[in-house]
């Protein structure tokens, strides 16, 4: 009973969102300041990649260098102690700071455009193929 308790004030004071002034509101321990910003792209040629920067109170904490993690996430480069990881169509993501770990819904964040000049193994001209890709962005700070 205790720890549901306990989960239970935890997840009150994780999240709140505001999308008319598109900032996040996180309460509790979070830090006060960091900014999420990048993009996925996805097309059939090369999957679904990310170019994504986080930081925690002006420093750059996270950035391009990326792998799938084991759930199937996109999870960035971060310095020790710092976790972000996101799910491949921008809608949440996992969070981890040297002094908190929590979870985010980016639904209300997130812009996404179709681009028909995506291109595979190389330029028109150099013979490559023009296909549609989507990507998936989103910039604001919690």
């Amino acid at each position: 009973m205790m720890f549901s308790t306990k989960l239970a004030s935890i997840l009150t004071t994780l999240l709140a969102f505001t999308s008319s002034s598109q900032a996040a509101s996180i309460s509790g321990r979070v830090p006060a300041l960091m900014r999420f910003e990048g993009c996925t792209l996805t097309d059939d040629f090369h999957g679904t990649t990310i170019s994504a920067t986080v930081w925690d109170q002006g420093t750059k904490v996270c950035d391009d260098g990326s792998r799938i993690d084991q759930d199937g996430h996109l999870s960035l480069t971060c310095n020790p102690g710092y976790i972000y990881a996101v799910t491949k169509n921008g809608a949440h993501a996992w969070v981890r700071t040297p002094n908190v770990v929590f979870e985010m819904d980016q639904t209300a964040f997130l812009k996404r455009d179709f681009i028909d000049d995506c291109y595979g193994a190389g330029d028109p001209g150099d013979g490559g193929v023009r296909f549609r890709c989507t990507q998936i962005c989103w910039d604001f700070m919690a």
